[in-house]
């Protein structure tokens, strides 16, 4: 390859590199919604905050930690630390950009920028996949359509969207099969210590990276035997060593050390329980291989194949890719095989949890996306069969990875709908659910009152946990409340509130233990009342109560305002309901002024507080079939979220504005150069 044709290809990767994370980071939903990720996010916010990888109490936090693991020294994420370590940058873009916001935001804004880490990092791995078909030879086109369809048409797009480790993990193993194959190319060492030191990370980014290390060795040995002569093996093999083994000895021994000075053995991850051994043999002896690979690869709700319907095509390049470049061929078929293997072997719960697609084997898409190419230059197939198959293929797989922009999948995968049924029926599977939620998702949101929230006007609602009106002449109030109800109030933040409530209570309910009055949180923050009996009789006691909220603890429009109170069961009445007491009247004014009441349709803010730093209603927020949107997209949330909307209005535009002009210039800085023939 000649030196300007290789320059103006790194120019073309360059130019995918920034037009797909500016492409990415518009189409993010910006939000965690798993627990492997709410723990490596907790443990970056540790790194900020605190510089440690010691994670909180579940009593600061707010909530019980998941994939973590308590020892004598503190409580640590069992998930791999370099990807934590990596998104600091970005946690200390959203601490900053969430100066802007009300306290309660805080969290929220770190998330968002935290889970953006993954778009440039997906976006570099199928730059990666564009300079690596142009090593294998193929043309330019070949190369820019197989990185499409990598970028696009593949489960790996909307793992992007994510915080999980798996995209992270593709991409050190796409770096490390690359510089290795450079390496062979060029046989300049620079290259082999590249390769080692990315297997390392990625080993210290999720430990089933580890899994690759035979195809790898597999390689290099074939290397060694097919392509060196006897007098250059040993200063060959010497030199990879050094080169490439150095580099990856240091890291993992770093890896090693950081294990022990946690879990006090430094093969110990966190998963294995402090056996590392003994837990091996009890995975392996529950394992269902076959079970596994027909999941992995054939099942309707988690079959590869159909969540990236063009890499069937790479089953009709491995053979063209051999003959071509066969000792890269047999490294990216190890690669292929070895997880999906190990994982039968060895992982009774193969399917990954309730995620798109097989999440297990993501890491196998970009080498199965090269045998793709393969085929697209294989020319004893007719030209139009390959263009037609690989159009039609891309179009569907496109069409896939695009319900997901507009359906959150884990608003299905959450559902009632029964896990096994969702993996092995075709009927339930998600790829058919995505596109039947969507019109309803619609339809959900256009039923929202939108000219009441963006009229500004000030006012409230009922939310939860009331029954109907049973004294026309009280409405909207004059019924009974359950154990807990719930007030949304949509009044400007900081901005003193005063509420009060009118209501009886029977004085059979509290016959021995008296009358406690209701227990009142604002935006989950304790609020004390003062409450004062107006009348009593032999059967009801009728009570004022205020509750006064400082302006200072107002931050979210709409604020809400819960209150809880013990029930009773009316048996002489037969009444099968749990009454707590029976509300005559509400009155809320802000600042002395009366907010008036509506009854509407809104959507529900985001449940974030200043009394923890976060919660799982948050997380469940993010996917509640109760809070219809029209795409998963950023924007909604933030729309929706409780800032107000001239503050939204303000994000969104600087966001769209920043990453549309980056978008827009790597656009047409890619076109200018592919305007010569591919």
């Amino acid at each position: 390859m000649k030196k300007n044709q290789t320059q103006r290809d790194i120019r073309i990767a360059l130019a995918l590199f920034l037009l797909l994370t500016c492409l990415y980071l518009l189409t993010s939903s910006a939000c965690i919604q798993t627990t492997d990720g709410e723990t490596a996010y907790q443990t970056t916010e540790a790194l900020a905050e605190r510089g440690t990888f010691a994670l909180l109490d579940p009593e600061v936090i707010g909530d019980a930690l998941r994939s973590a693991r308590h020892t004598s020294t503190g409580i640590y994420a069992i998930t791999g630390p370099l990807q934590s370590l990596l998104a600091i940058p970005f946690y200390l873009i959203g601490k900053w950009t969430a100066k802007g916001f009300p306290p309660p935001f805080s969290s929220y804004f770190t998330r968002f920028f935290v889970v953006l880490i993954n778009c440039p990092i997906h976006a570099a791995t199928t730059a990666l996949v564009y300079l690596m078909g142009r090593d294998l030879g193929y043309r330019r086109r070949t190369a820019l359509f197989i990185t499409l369809t990598y970028g696009f048409a593949t489960l790996a797009w909307p793992y992007s969207r994510t915080f999980f480790a798996d995209t992270p993990l593709t991409f050190w193993l796409v770096l490390a099969a690359w510089a290795i194959h450079r390496y062979v190319l060029t046989d300049r060492w620079p290259w082999m210590a590249l390769s080692g030191s990315a297997l390392a990370l990625g080993i210290t980014n999720k430990y089933v990276m580890a899994f690759s290390l035979p195809a790898f060795a597999l390689y290099l040995l074939l290397v060694y035997l097919r392509e060196k002569g006897p007098p250059t093996r040993q200063r060959w093999a010497t030199r990879t060593l050094l080169a490439g083994g150095l580099s990856f000895g240091l890291i993992i021994l770093a890896l090693a050390l950081f294990n022990a000075s946690r879990f006090s053995h430094p093969l110990e991850t966190g998963y294995t329980g402090g056996d590392p051994l003994a837990s091996a043999v009890v995975r392996t002896t529950r394992a269902n291989p076959l079970m596994t690979l027909y999941g992995f690869f054939l099942s309707s709700g988690k079959g590869f194949f159909f969540f990236s319907p063009p890499t069937i095509l790479s089953l009709w390049g491995v053979a063209a890719l051999a003959r071509r470049r066969f000792n890269a061929s047999l490294l990216f078929l190890g690669i292929i095989i070895l997880y999906p293997l190990v994982y039968s072997l060895t992982k009774a719960k193969w399917y990954g949890g309730a995620n798109w697609g097989p999440r297990h084997i993501l890491c196998i898409t970009p080498f199965l996306t090269l045998f793709v190419g393969a085929f697209l230059e294989r020319r004893v197939v007719p030209h139009w069969c390959r263009v037609s198959s690989a159009t039609v293929l891309f179009v569907l797989g496109f069409w896939i990875q695009m319900s997901v922009i507009f359906v959150n999948y884990s608003t299905y995968l959450f559902s009632d709908t029964p896990f096994m049924d969702q993996i092995f029926r075709p009927s339930a599977s998600p790829l058919a659910a995505q596109w039947r939620l969507w019109p309803w998702q619609v339809r959900a949101w256009r039923a929202y009152d939108h000219d009441l929230r963006a009229s500004g006007a000030e006012f409230y609602l009922l939310d939860d946990g009331f029954y109907d009106v049973e004294v026309p002449e009280m409405a909207p109030f004059g019924r009974w409340m359950s154990a807990r109800g719930s007030l949304r109030v949509y009044a400007q933040p900081e901005q003193t509130l005063t509420i009060r409530i009118a209501y009886s209570r029977p004085r059979q309910a509290d016959a021995s233990t008296g009358w406690p009055g209701l227990h009142a949180t604002y935006d989950r923050v304790a609020v004390d009342g003062e409450r004062q009996p107006v009348t009593e009789n032999e059967r009801e006691t009728q009570w004022h109560e205020t509750f006064t909220i400082p302006a200072e603890a107002v931050h979210i429009l709409p604020g809400t305002f819960e209150i809880t109170a013990t029930t009773w069961l009316p048996q002489e009445s037969g009444d099968p309901r749990e009454l707590s007491v029976f509300i005559a009247d509400v009155e809320i004014l802000k600042d002395g002024a009366h907010l008036s009441f509506k009854d509407s349709n809104l959507p529900q803010p985001l449940p974030v507080t200043t009394a923890y730093r976060w919660s799982w209603d948050a997380m469940f927020w993010f996917y509640n079939p109760a809070n219809a949107r029209p795409f998963d997209v950023w924007a909604w949330y933030v729309w929706t979220c409780g800032i107000t909307l001239q503050k939204a209005r303000t994000f969104i535009a600087v966001f769209t504005l920043i990453t549309g002009s980056g978008l827009v210039a790597s656009a047409f800085w890619l076109l200018s150069l592919l305007k010569r023939r591919l």
